[in-house]
């Protein structure tokens, strides 16, 4: 019996999930009499569409299987994505091996949140098969996730190694701590109206006496494993957690840093791990408490290297089959940089405690980078640059000024600023408002949000003072205004910024979860190489003569138009 046969036999009656629910209800209500579940709203629905029969039998066969093979059967279904509404709880299969695997010996295991429903499933089937011992808590504020995991309970005859609980992370009724804790929050969940916070987690966090942050699932639950777990916890989260520079985030990560706790960051490429997000996701695990030594650098570790990912279907990275995650953790004699590290707290701290991997793992750019600062003399980008970010102008009903705003999409080939396509009609006062971010010939524009790092330069032809219609930087830019008195060349700025290496450098800066941004803190200490007036002199030749060659590749291009303009049957048309 194939469930996903009996899912495609019931639909159009019932929604996938509707059906697959069903199905394990009723399986797991053994030998009991389903006519008398009408209160149970899978089992009723199943009834109401005419499909309970062919649900019944079905159910029956799965619950004759050995427990093995049932849970092979149901994992395939689930595996094959038959409903978005079962996305948040399925786990992929390869990134839930790899947590089994670090959680593997373990006599107690508390899982959090409904992400966690797979490793925990799967960690107790593995346990029960091989007859062993382990005490494991599967909690989650989802009360139907919460149903279907005691019906699966029920069906494999789990009753001794998973409790199921329904709350948050911090609502656990069992107060014993567990050797582990697993905790995947659901990202970006708004929680600032939970009033049953830890009053010592919010305290942790600054928050006190009513006042206001902004508390997500994710934030609370890292405040919440550093304050209040005993043992050991891996939590997962976003990379705007580990980003962040205001709010609540940069504490909980100073936090994480002083605490000695703190073992290791692994990130996760998007897709790889949660099949509900492509969201790129990370790893943070935390030693126990309780531990004699603490640790006076970070582990991070690239999930995503070509060492231990590799393509699979659909373009999708998957684990190698080799590997393990764990041994990621433990392996001494791995020499790789890009693939994994231990990070020194004093580097941590002078990038602003970002607990980003790429931060700390893209060393070929910055190793380059080096190689030519060790033969310059060097400042950062602060010090050769005023460091502009535009503020945001409402559009007015009668405007008698245009505000024309740059954006990343808007710099060409030949890296010049064209006449952006964006206007904004604005009164007088907004006109006037908006002086200092108006763009001037010499100044550069630098995307930190979205496309980050897209460099442009802006042409000698923008409109001046004064003029009714004005070039300005859109919100993801920022404009670069070079100092007279530091002496640098705008166009050798440019050169320098828009090079590859160094665009892969300020790339490996960025942070954010859906959308990737530059921090100001790490935009002005870029560090900024000063050419002396002979290599700016062949910067300028070089420069005019790459110009040249573009005007002849645009006559090129007219030519071959005109040419084919003449033949069949574009001279008809």
């Amino acid at each position: 019996m194939e469930i996903l046969d009996v899912l495609e036999r019931t639909r159009g009656s019932l929604s996938a999930a509707d059906a697959f629910l069903a199905l394990i209800e009723i399986a797991s209500a053994g030998s009991e009499d389903i006519s008398g579940s009408m209160n149970h709203d899978q089992v009723a629905r199943a009834k109401g569409a005419g499909v309970l029969p062919i649900i019944d039998g079905a159910a029956k066969v799965l619950r004759a299987m050995p427990r093995a093979l049932q849970f092979k059967k149901m994992t395939a279904a689930l595996d094959q994505s038959i409903d978005p509404a079962l996305d948040g709880i399925w786990m992929r299969e390869s990134a839930a091996r790899q947590i089994v695997h670090m959680i593997r010996g373990s006599s107690s295991v508390r899982f959090s949140f409904s992400a966690t429903f797979r490793p925990c499933l799967s960690y107790a089937v593995e346990t029960a098969e091989r007859g062993g011992n382990t005490r494991l808590v599967y909690l989650t504020p989802n009360a139907e996730e919460a149903r279907l995991m005691s019906s699966l309970v029920r069906l494999l005859d789990l009753y001794e190694y998973i409790k199921v609980e329904e709350g948050w992370a911090w609502h656990h009724q069992d107060q014993k701590s567990a050797e582990i804790e697993v905790m995947f929050p659901p990202f970006g969940l708004d929680l600032r109206e939970d009033l049953t916070i830890p009053a010592p987690v919010l305290a942790s966090i600054g928050i006190m006496d009513g006042k206001i942050g902004r508390l997500t699932a994710e934030n609370v639950t890292l405040a919440y494993a550093l304050e209040c777990v005993q043992g050991r916890a891996i939590v997962a989260t976003t990379d705007g957690e580990m980003f962040r520079m205001v709010g609540i985030e940069p504490i909980i990560r100073r936090n994480l840093i002083d605490s000695g706790r703190l073992r290791a960051v692994m990130g996760i490429p998007g897709g790889l791990a949660f099949s509900n997000t492509s969201i790129r996701t990370n790893l943070v695990l935390l030693s126990d408490r309780s531990a004699e030594e603490t640790c006076d650098a970070v582990w991070f570790a690239d999930l995503g290297h070509d060492a231990v990912a590799v393509r699979g279907r659909r373009g999708r990275l998957e684990v190698r089959e080799d590997v393990r995650w764990l041994d990621i953790l433990t392996q001494s004699s791995i020499t790789d940089a890009g693939l994994a590290r231990d990070v020194p707290r004093a580097e941590i701290v002078a990038n602003n405690f970002v607990l980003l991997t790429d931060r700390y793992l893209n060393t070929g750019p910055r190793d380059r980078i080096d190689q030519l600062l060790a033969k310059s003399e060097v400042v950062h980008l602060e010090d050769v640059a005023e460091l502009i970010r535009p503020m945001s102008l409402s559009r007015d009903d009668v405007g008698d000024y245009t505000l024309r705003e740059s954006a990343p999409s808007d710099i060409s080939e030949r890296g010049f600023l064209e006449e952006p396509s964006r206007t904004v009609q604005v009164d007088r006062a907004k006109y006037v408002k908006a002086y200092n971010q108006q763009l001037r010939s010499g100044d550069l524009v630098l995307a930190v949000k979205g496309s980050v790092g897209v460099i442009g330069m802006v042409p000698e032809h923008v409109p001046g003072d004064g003029e009714p219609e004005i070039w300005t930087a859109g919100q993801s830019m920022m404009i670069l205004r070079p100092k007279k008195r530091s002496g640098i060349s705008p166009l050798a700025l440019y050169e320098y910024l828009s090079n590859g290496t160094v665009q892969s450098f300020i790339r490996s800066l960025a942070g954010g979860a859906a959308i990737q941004s530059l921090s100001i803190k790490d935009i002005k200490n870029i560090p900024i190489p000063l050419p002396d007036p002979e290599t700016v002199a062949r910067i300028e030749a070089a420069f005019a003569e790459r110009m040249a060659t573009f005007d002849k590749i645009d006559d090129l291009k007219k030519q071959l138009e005109e040419v084919r303009s003449t033949e069949w049957p574009h001279h008809l048309l």
